[in-house]
């Protein structure tokens, strides 16, 4: 997983499975997620929706969205 937070920090790496990690922005995040079945993402303590199948790449996934 690749996380851009709005102030252009970028992390990158493969997280274990059963870890987790936190990033924190004041503005929007920029996501690159290798696997979106394999991922579980809370935004401000709330679950989102799953990403995709396993397997799937999503290249370009920016938080929140409008809709958020």
């Amino acid at each position: 997983m690749r996380v851009r937070t709005e102030d252009g920090k970028t992390t990158e790496e493969t997280i274990p499975p059963g870890q987790t990690r936190e990033w924190f922005s004041t503005g929007p995040f920029t996501l690159t997620v290798g696997n979106a079945g394999g991922v579980a993402l809370e935004l401000n303590g709330r679950p989102l929706p799953p990403l995709g199948a396993s397997g799937v790449v999503i290249p370009r996934l920016v938080l929140p969205t409008e809709t958020q």
